[in-house]
């Protein structure tokens, strides 16, 4: 099997759960990027999310509602756009939904950007799964990056699935 490297992201970290969850309760919200920074190498923004905040080493995706992105902004990797009809879901009830690359940045790999979601609380067993599909079906890209949904957002799944990544 090739190797394939997986990048593990999460999208809107200013959600109000995963901000009460992930970063300590006193840090000053300019802290924020490179708190997370330590942890993910990689981040889903939107198009209206202000770059200028962000001054950590990320390789960030930006996620637009057409194929035209009017501006290229500073630092994006690629820009995406999910399209849910094309979602479709593991025996595990995780659901996997791939963007199309709308435009990438300085890059000569060929990548795969993914959206990861679950209505259930996931295993370990669940979350190898995924892994194993992922690596089994993307294996035509160098990189695909791996975005957990609001419902995934939390360290222990996320912990759980680089830990398992480095095992596979």
């Amino acid at each position: 099997m090739l190797s394939i490297e997986i990048l593990f992201g999460v999208s809107d970290i200013g959600q109000e759960s995963w901000v009460n969850d992930f970063f300590p309760q006193d840090m000053p919200v300019e802290w924020r990027f490179d708190y997370y920074a330590n942890e993910f190498d990689t981040l889903l923004i939107s198009r209206d999310q202000p770059l200028d905040e962000i001054d950590a080493d990320l390789k960030l995706c930006c996620e637009v509602e057409s194929a035209d992105p009017a501006t290229q902004l500073k630092g994006v990797f690629a820009y995406v756009m999910f399209n849910n009809s094309g979602a479709y879901v593991l025996p595990s009830k995780i659901s996997i939904s791939p963007a199309k690359i709308v435009m990438q940045q300085n890059c000569e790999k060929t990548v795969c950007v993914l959206r990861v979601s679950s209505s259930f609380k996931v295993s370990n067993n669940d979350i190898k799964a995924l892994l194993v599909h992922i690596r089994s079906e993307f294996q035509s890209f160098d990189r695909v990056f791996l975005y957990f949904s609001t419902a995934m957002q939390n360290m222990d799944t996320i912990n759980t699935a680089k830990i398992i990544n480095d095992l596979l």
